[in-house]
């Protein structure tokens, strides 16, 4: 087992096991080799009928199923010492509730969410009663099949009624990944929405330095700002429709692998009542995903 790469699974129960790597075993379970599926996110590529036979059409990303085996116990081992260990590690495991996966190299730790997707299986001639340890085969699956690593956050403040400021953010994994803002009531804020470069909509050089005026928010109206698609753009603390005021209008574009930039945000609010705090705060998640557990950064500093 290698030192440069250290794997851990954390259980549904909140159990921890090293699996391989610095300290492999010392919960009396080992990572066997020929893991599948570990590395690269699994992609289905999309094709139509074309002049010359077929033509790309795009691709569809595929839930990540990583099998592999593990060996619990020692040959040697007392039998009730096996047990235990064997019904720890399945105990650690659910189709309903999620593990973590962790991955730790000089890139960094990434983690990976699984489920079982089947029983596990034990294998093997041999009776663990007798022997001690067995190795059983995980059949586990990720819904979500992109490796995760701690997000970047910014925050900031202004005591002021009107300002702007700069974020730098850049996305040096090689999956588009989309930003998560939350800002305070009262005011209007001003946030960008960059294209970088994407032509998603046909307006990739249009829309390179897109911005949008957020509807006004009223007092107590902080807000959530995600432009993941798979979920709600705007939210408010107090559950107020303030979507509905915003005539229509979207984020469309992810952080583009790779890509790196200057974000403007600007603020700006009225007089609030005597003994009230004048100006507003924001922050800003950056997430962090990648299809492989390790891999070199690289990043394009774009003139955004």
């Amino acid at each position: 087992m290698s030192d440069y790469v250290k794997i851990t699974l954390t259980g549904r129960d909140g159990s921890t096991w090293c699996l391989s790597g610095a300290g492999a075993g010392r919960e009396g379970v080992t990572l066997s080799p020929n893991v599948q599926n570990l590395i690269d996110a699994p992609v289905k590529t999309l094709w139509t009928p074309g002049p010359f036979g077929e033509q790309y059409a795009g691709k569809r990303v595929r839930r990540r199923e990583v099998i592999f085996s593990v060996q619990v116990g020692h040959e040697g081992w007392d039998p009730d010492t096996w047990a235990t260990v064997d019904s720890r590690w399945r105990w650690a495991w659910d189709y309903d509730q999620e593990c973590t996966l962790t991955v730790e190299t000089s890139d960094g730790i990434r983690n990976l969410k699984l489920r079982l997707l089947e029983e596990p299986k034990a294998y093997g001639a041999k009776d663990p009663f007798l022997t001690g340890d067995c190795e059983v085969m995980m059949t586990t699956v990720a819904e979500f099949p992109y490796w995760v690593s701690e997000p970047d956050v910014f925050i900031w403040k202004t005591p002021n009624l009107a300002d702007r400021t700069t974020v730098f953010v850049a996305n040096n994994g090689d999956v588009p990944v989309w930003l998560r803002w939350t800002f305070t009531a009262p005011g209007t804020w001003t946030i960008p929405d960059f294209s970088w470069e994407n032509d998603m909509f046909a307006r990739g050089e249009m829309d390179r330095g897109r911005t949008l005026v957020l509807p006004e928010l009223k007092q107590g109206e902080s807000i959530t700002v995600d432009s993941d698609p798979r979920v709600q753009t705007i939210v408010a603390a107090n559950d107020a429709p303030v979507q509905h005021r915003w005539k229509g209008n979207d984020l469309l574009y992810p952080l583009m692998p790779g890509k790196s930039g200057e974000l403007p945000v600007g603020f700006k609010a009225k007089p609030t009542e005597p003994g009230s705090e004048n100006g507003g705060a924001f922050k800003l998640t950056v997430p962090k995903w990648y299809s492989r557990p390790w891999s070199r950064p690289h990043v394009i500093r774009t003139g955004y």
